[in-house]
């Protein structure tokens, strides 16, 4: 019948009008560009273990790391941190693709060696055949904090002591060295003149000298006793760390 021969041939052409609408369409539109996000560091999410704050972490893939050894305070001990794994260190380590290596003792600083029941910690010149045994390729020094109060001289040549030491020992070993952190309170005036030696320094020496500023300013990222970062912080000095060393 005539109409229906024609309304055949309506639908027919409809078809095809959609198929090559569809066809059009496909090809104009651009496949959505994929970004990869740069790598961060990530708390760790195993649970606490019986690991002391100063052990070095073992592993069968750990002879094939590069060796980090870190110098430094109370902070680098993990003071705050839930456990050993969340300290800031450990966590730079970690992202760095690092084998930690941690001589920290809380309380010592450039010149400071308190004695704490009865037994004497070393200021960190004293570590200097430590961290030699350790046959490092990363030396990363913190700390200066329990060092405010010291005259800034004294402060510059026990530094330069050590930076010297440990580049004529380690000559092929990268070497950092971070300023010294304070809290959420009021820095004193003694920090910025520990910074300006240590800075000094390590320029006088050719090591690296980074300013993460002070990550812990944020009264949220310290513990309860309003000194040492809690996990979070440990995490906010972990990043500042490793955005210095990388920028």
């Amino acid at each position: 019948m005539p109409w229906a021969r024609s309304g055949g041939l309506a639908i027919l052409l409809i078809i095809t009008v959609v198929a090559w609408a569809l066809l059009f369409r496909s090809h104009s539109i651009a496949p959505e560009a994929t970004h990869t996000p740069a790598p961060s560091i990530q708390p760790p999410s195993s649970s606490p273990t019986e690991a002391a704050a100063d052990s070095r972490p073992s592993s069968d893939t750990d002879e094939d790391l590069p060796v980090a050894v870190f110098v430094g305070a109370s902070y680098a001990t993990g003071a705050g941190a839930t456990f050993p794994e969340s300290r800031w260190t450990a966590l730079l380590a970690e992202q760095q693709g690092w084998d930690e290596v941690n001589l920290a003792q809380g309380g010592t600083g450039y010149l400071a060696s308190p004695v704490v029941d009865g037994a004497e910690r070393l200021a960190y010149g004293d570590l200097v055949d430590q961290i030699i045994a350790a046959e490092p390729d990363v030396v990363v020094i913190s700390g200066g904090r329990d060092d405010v109060g010291e005259p800034p001289f004294e402060i510059q040549q026990a530094a330069t002591s050590l930076f010297g030491q440990l580049t004529q020992a380690l000559p092929n070993a990268q070497i950092f060295v971070v300023n010294p952190w304070w809290d959420a309170t009021e820095q004193p005036i003694g920090l910025a003149e520990v910074a300006g030696a240590v800075e000094a320094a390590a320029s006088q020496t050719g090591v690296t000298y980074i300013d993460t500023g002070q990550p812990l300013s944020d009264p949220a990222l310290l513990s309860e006793n309003i000194v040492d970062p809690n996990d979070q912080g440990h995490l906010a000095l972990a990043e500042a760390v490793a955005q210095a060393i990388s920028g």
